[in-house]
């Protein structure tokens, strides 16, 4: 049997870390011809909402276009739009086209200039629109010096966050984090091609060396349902995030499980089911967020083939990374089919803290069942989620878990 890749284990886990936050808008048409469209700018007076930056800024070095921040807008009328922001420290943003959609749209300002000093200045968009900061290093900041965790092949352990969706705009919350390994210290810009209308940025300053976590953020409109793969610049590693339909299958209903002997029942926000032909696997998710408020739980179930819209029947081996039991030298275990579980604690406001445990357990299924767009699942659950460093110490045990005929949407 073939054990599920890494690869296959990030196309999916996209669909489940996602953060809300409130809008509060003032309108910031600006008419042009052609027809004027009418929109508010995420953050209103305050601060911007979701505001993506990408490029360096140093004092005397003249901006291109890597330099861009990228703001969220509420379209209420589609037509031509002109956003130029004022000179600020030598440099100025602007960015124009047209909405063809109404609704949460994103907005690419592009700046230009040289700056003239070193500090943090604040910009503002629109006629009364919000504002966003931009730091200024100072002309002898230099350039880092890192690779990527997992490169050439996949990325190491990398996250990604957010709802993918075709035919929406994306914002902050859609992001992926990436291990980097730093050599020389210094300021970075990471930007992956653009993959299926959107890409990946990141920059920022280095300030020690090491092995360190660096946060890309998903800018553009997806295309396509499916999975799309990206690789940054100079011998970067992949990752792949999976785009959802634009037309989703509701999914309702409710999950249980005593964590550490306390029953919890959890609302299921997503429950899907992916493929690859690429790797000839195939993987259902069922991720549910506590009626506390305190949990988020992913169920992952996965099997070493691509045909078939499910994941069959009975008991799955609940573990992360299958171990090769030296004492069965003819048999490697590793190569086993696997499901695992993905435990998050709530930070407040809709922000999630992931981290990774040593997990066994076991997933039963008594029932499974569906056609070309959807599916049905019963199963019962437990396991042990254990401290990483220490396999001793035992963080959460889960007992008497449970679904039933739960629905699943059929992604490809």
């Amino acid at each position: 049997m073939l054990k599920l890749t890494p690869y296959f284990l990030l196309i999916i886990s996209s669909l489940f870390f996602f953060s809300c936050q409130k809008e509060y808008s003032t309108q910031d048409s600006i008419p042009v011809p052609g027809g004027a469209a009418v929109f508010t700018i995420a953050g209103g007076t305050g601060t911007c909402t979701n505001a993506i930056f990408a490029g360096n800024y140093q004092t005397g070095i003249l901006l291109t276009a890597a330099n861009k921040v990228t703001i969220t807008v509420k379209v209420d009328t589609i037509g031509s739009y002109s956003m130029v922001i004022a000179v600020v420290n030598g440099i100025s943003f602007k960015g124009a086209g047209i909405f063809t959609t109404t609704g949460t749209q994103v907005v690419v300002l592009t700046g230009s200039g040289t700056p003239l000093s070193a500090g943090t200045f604040n910009f503002s968009p629109g006629l009364s629109g919000c504002t966003f900061s931009i730091t200024v290093l100072g002309s002898n900041a230099s350039t880092a010096i890192f690779t990527y965790g997992g490169s050439p092949g996949i990325c190491t352990a990398a996250v990604p966050n957010g709802i993918y969706k075709a035919g929406t705009a994306l914002t902050s919350s859609n992001a992926v984090v990436i291990s980097i390994n730093v050599g020389t210290v210094g300021i970075y810009t990471i930007a992956t091609p653009v993959v299926n209308g959107f890409s990946f940025v990141g920059s920022g300053n280095f300030t020690t060396t090491g092995n360190q976590s660096v946060t890309l953020t998903a800018t553009g409109t997806p295309g396509n349902a499916g999975i799309s793969t990206f690789t940054p610049p100079n011998n970067g590693c992949s990752f792949s995030v999976t785009v959802l339909p634009n037309i989703v299958i509701p999914i309702t209903g409710s999950f249980h499980v005593k964590i550490n002997d306390t029953l919890t029942t959890f609302n299921i926000i997503a429950s899907t089911f992916v493929r690859s032909t690429a790797t000839n696997e195939k993987r259902f998710d069922l991720t549910g967020t506590s009626t506390n408020g305190y949990y988020r739980l992913t169920i992952t179930i996965g099997a070493p083939t691509a045909i078939g819209n499910n994941v069959g029947l009975g008991p799955q081996p609940v573990r992360l990374f299958l171990e090769d039991d030296p004492a069965t030298p003819d048999l490697d275990e590793s190569q086993g089919s696997y499901a695992f579980y993905t435990l998050s604690t709530s930070l407040g406001n809709d922000s999630w803290l992931t981290d990774v445990y040593g997990i066994k357990g076991l997933i039963n299924i008594s029932a499974n069942t569906s056609n070309t767009t959807s599916g049905s699942i019963t199963a019962t659950f437990s396991g042990t989620l254990n401290d990483i460093d220490d396999p001793t110490l035992n963080r959460y045990t889960f007992t008497e878990g449970g679904f039933t005929s739960i629905s699943y949407m059929i992604l490809n």
